[in-house]
Order: structure tokens, then C-alpha cells, then sequence
């Protein structure tokens, strides 16, 4: 995952070698820097929701990119997704989000159908 987020928050030059990209993806994203991580120890619940719309605001007007992965959507409240939905459809300014699961029949249709779907095996 962190190679993902990595890839998101680095602008680079399609013409540089695999090397060069290799270099800046290492100096641009030191270890988690500018990546926050939800729901991977316990269940989202709208109160996290919440948070996370805060601390997107925040990112927004430090006008700095940043991925938010939120863990296990599939095992969120329902409350909890239905919180998603505008943040998901309308993100601020340089903030990307990442949300994975394991049982795509549990995250709401209305979610789903705001996000772009990519199966990793």
C-alpha cells in the first residue's frame, strides 16, 4: 500500500528512467509522511468519519497532497459510509482517498458508485 500512496503524492516526469522515478519516489515520501491510515485495528464508525473530514480540511488548506486509506470500509457502520459519501464525491483540494475491502457486497451501492473500483489479488 505504501508503494501506492507513494506513487499519488509524487509528481515526476514520464520521461525520467525507472531509477530516477525509483529516487524520487524514495525522497519525495519518507516512510507514512503525508499518508494517514483508518480503520486497520478496529471498525470505522461516523465519529472517525468526522474526524477524517476535519483533518481533510486541514490538508486542503495547507494546501499540501495527502492520501487518507481507510481500511476495511466493508466492515464500517452503515452510518458511518453514508458519512462517506460527500467526501468521497467531493474531496478537497489535494486530498486523495484509498479505501479498501475485503467484501465488496458490505460497502453501500451509492459509495461504490463514487469511487473507482481496482481488484489487487
Amino acid at each position: 500500500m505504501i508503494p501506492l500512496t507513494q506513487s499519488m503524492l509524487c509528481v515526476y516526469d514520464t520521461s525520467n528512467t525507472e531509477q530516477q522515478k525509483q529516487t524520487l519516489l524514495s525522497q519525495c515520501i519518507p516512510a507514512r509522511a503525508h499518508t494517514s491510515w483508518y480503520g486497520a485495528d478496529d471498525t470505522i464508525k461516523i465519529k472517525h468519519v468526522r474526524e477524517l473530514q476535519q483533518a481533510s480540511s486541514y490538508s486542503a488548506q495547507a494546501n499540501q497532497p495527502h492520501v487518507m486509506v481507510l481500511h476495511n470500509i466493508d466492515a464500517a457502520s452503515l452510518p458511518a459510509q453514508n458519512a462517506l459519501l460527500k467526501l468521497v464525491e467531493e474531496p478537497p483540494p489535494h486530498v486523495y482517498l484509498v479505501l479498501t475491502a475485503t467484501k465488496r457486497s458490505d460497502v453501500l451501492p451509492t459509495l461504490q458508485s463514487r469511487c473507482i473500483t481496482h481488484t489487487i489479488a
